[in-house]
């Protein structure tokens, strides 16, 4: 399976497109006065998702912006699914982790094209910690929803 190949039709033939901004994210970082100095300049865009939908199953690839706010790497904002179900995530391309947290929080890096199983009910955040863009592949039920209030115990990834 060409995860490279797959990864580019999702990214040009897509249903919806989700684009976060450091202003949109700043709570999760602790650096508020570095924060402050990059938002005077700009709001640049720290992640997007790219979302098709196919029958029961929606496939997405989520791409992290290489950087870091202080000491802490670029992340996704996190999620949990409202309607408890199981996912799947595949690196594609880059360097980073997949944060998994239920009761205890679990910090796994990621290989390229080996699935990782996100278990039902566990909130996930994907962070980026290489030079370049990285670009990761979920699979989940279609029926599920995004709940992007979860709140995280493990807040920073420093370097």
């Amino acid at each position: 399976m060409d995860l490279t190949k797959i990864s580019g039709q999702i990214e040009h033939n897509f249903d919806e497109k989700l684009t976060r901004n450091l202003h949109g994210l700043r709570r999760l970082y602790h650096d508020q006065r570095e924060i402050q100095r990059i938002l005077k300049k700009n709001n640049p865009a720290v992640y997007e998702i790219f979302i098709k939908k196919q029958g029961k199953l929606n496939y997405s690839i989520t791409i992290i912006n290489p950087g870091n706010i202080g000491v802490e790497y670029h992340m996704t904002h996190g999620y949990k699914h409202k309607q408890p179900t199981t996912a799947l995530c595949v690196l594609v391309s880059g360097k980073g982790k997949l944060l998994i947290h239920d009761k205890t929080t679990e910090i796994i890096d990621l290989k390229q094209n080996k699935p990782v199983t996100i278990p039902k009910g566990s909130a996930h955040r994907l962070i980026n910690t290489g030079k370049t863009r990285l670009k990761v592949l979920t699979v989940y039920n279609s029926k599920s929803e995004y709940d992007p209030f979860h709140k995280f115990e493990t807040k920073v990834f420093a370097k």
